[in-house]
């Protein structure tokens, strides 16, 4: 399609719903990732960066930038993702059996 057959415009002259709806549907897919490491009894939990919740046929994945997962999630033991809001909760994953 010819670039001519766009229109363009700025985000501003979106109305606020539709803006509203755009936000809230990016945090259905949006997760923040923490990686879980221990010591002896002790658990850290350390703040590793965000991803995008993804799938391809029957496979999930949390797409993150490399540096996310190499400097940050590696190290750990385990990592962690916010899935829901407004409530505690844990949803823990192996980092040796996430790695694909």
């Amino acid at each position: 399609m010819p670039e001519e057959d766009f229109d363009t415009g700025s985000l501003d002259e979106l109305p606020q719903k539709v803006c509203e709806g755009i936000v809230r549907d990016i945090g259905n897919f949006a997760v923040a990732i923490f990686g879980i490491s221990r010591i002896g009894n002790d658990e850290t939990l350390t703040f590793c960066g965000s991803g995008t919740l993804v799938s391809a046929g029957d496979a999930y994945y949390v797409l993150t930038a490399a540096h996310v997962w190499t400097k940050k999630i590696q190290p750990c033991e385990q990592m962690a993702l916010t899935l829901l809001e407004g409530g505690f909760h844990s949803f823990r994953v192996d980092r040796a059996s996430g790695c694909r």
